[in-house]
């Protein structure tokens, strides 16, 4: 099986400059922005993309609390928990 070209990734909306199969996420807008384009080794499968949707979650926890409390005797257990 084939990795999957990481460098394909871009920090922004793909453009028809860029190589076949580069990508981008928008995760505040939930779009997933793909750039395909046609060749004749893609017609002879050569050139396939492979999209997986894999679930996952993503949190974000704000908490607030003062340094002395977050350094005090119980600072392996905080960043137990900082850390998950």
């Amino acid at each position: 099986q084939k990795k999957p070209n990481i460098d394909l990734k871009v920090g922004r909306i793909p453009v028809f400059s860029d190589p076949h199969g580069a990508h981008a996420v928008d995760a505040q807008a939930l779009k997933f922005y793909v750039l395909l384009k046609g060749s004749e080794e893609a017609f002879r499968g050569q050139r396939d993309i492979v999209m997986r949707k894999t679930p996952t979650v993503k949190l974000k926890i704000d908490i607030q609390i003062t340094q002395a409390e977050f350094t005090g005797a119980t600072f392996v257990t905080n960043m137990a928990v900082l850390l998950g």
